[in-house]
């Protein structure tokens, strides 16, 4: 086992970007997506560049930068069908959903790095295959004594499912990158990637963006946390299996879950409460 090498680092991480997902939910009734996007990129860079002075010397690898870059490419873009997902959608289902991405990255494990693959990591990927049936539909009781059962529409359920699949590719290139680069310099280089993907952006919007002081400031700690999860979670991967560095950090909406409890008073329903634990489920197997 790797525990004693990664496992704190990646709880680290977990605790982390449980917090960073939490916030946007807030943000985003001040601010639209692409607009949050764009700031939590250039803030991004911003807080590398803050710890730069405290972190060794850049390294220039070319495979390593590209791979870093396209982590921060898909690690953006992700976050950007998050941000579209979290609009329309429950805080609480959402980050749920999208932390599935481990199921793809268990399956690139295998394929591409050769990692091994047990009879449990299949019943694993399975659970949350029924995890996200789980979460995706609920029951509207009662209105005019009536009984409705009714599904979610995609207008939220498609980009949380495409920010599983994008995050699954941001998730699994730093591994490759830190081949030949350290993570202090992984982590600027996707700061970069990120950068290169809020110019385009910019450039949808015409350079128009929307400005209102206190979400913006939130917007600035926010990445400052991301930073310190990526952080953490190079640290871990570092020196433990992808697949279960992955996993465990994956299991950041138990954070996000309680604090939509307790400060947005969204529940679950019985249906999503057992989505929820396959989830977790689903993630424990696929850990170990």
């Amino acid at each position: 086992m790797y525990t004693e090498l990664w496992i704190y680092p990646a709880l680290g991480a977990l605790l982390f970007w449980g917090v960073t997902l939490f916030l946007p939910k807030l943000l985003l009734r001040s601010l639209p997506p692409v607009d949050l996007i764009i700031y939590g990129c250039v803030f991004f860079f911003i807080s590398v560049l803050i710890m730069r002075p405290f972190m060794p010397d850049l390294v220039f690898d070319r495979t390593g930068i590209s791979y870093a870059l396209l982590a921060g490419v898909a690690g953006t873009g992700g976050q950007c069908l998050y941000y579209i997902a979290l609009t329309r959608g429950p805080l609480n289902i959402v980050a749920v959903i999208t932390s599935l991405y481990p199921v793809l990255v268990a399956l690139l494990a295998y394929g591409v790095l050769g990692e091994l693959f047990y009879l449990h990591h299949a019943l694993g990927i399975g659970l949350g295959m029924v995890a996200i049936v789980a979460l995706v539909y609920t029951r509207q009781i009662k209105e005019e004594k009536q009984i409705k059962k009714q599904a979610w529409t995609s207008s939220w359920v498609l980009p949380a499912l495409a920010a599983l699949v994008v995050w699954s590719g941001w998730a699994l290139f730093p591994k490759f990158a830190l081949n030949t680069l350290p993570k202090t310099s992984i982590i600027f280089y996707e700061a970069i990637g990120g950068i290169i993907f809020a110019i385009v952006l910019l450039f949808v919007r015409r350079f128009r963006l929307a400005f209102e002081k206190k979400p913006v400031m939130i917007a600035f700690g926010s990445s400052f946390l991301s930073v310190t999860a990526v952080l953490f979670y190079l640290s871990a991967l570092s020196t433990g299996p992808v697949a279960a560095v992955v996993m465990m950090t994956a299991l950041y909406p138990v954070v996000t879950v309680i604090l939509a409890r307790l400060f947005l008073k969204e529940k679950l329903t019985v249906t999503q409460t057992c989505g929820f634990a396959l989830s977790l489920a689903a993630i424990v197997l696929l850990s170990v």
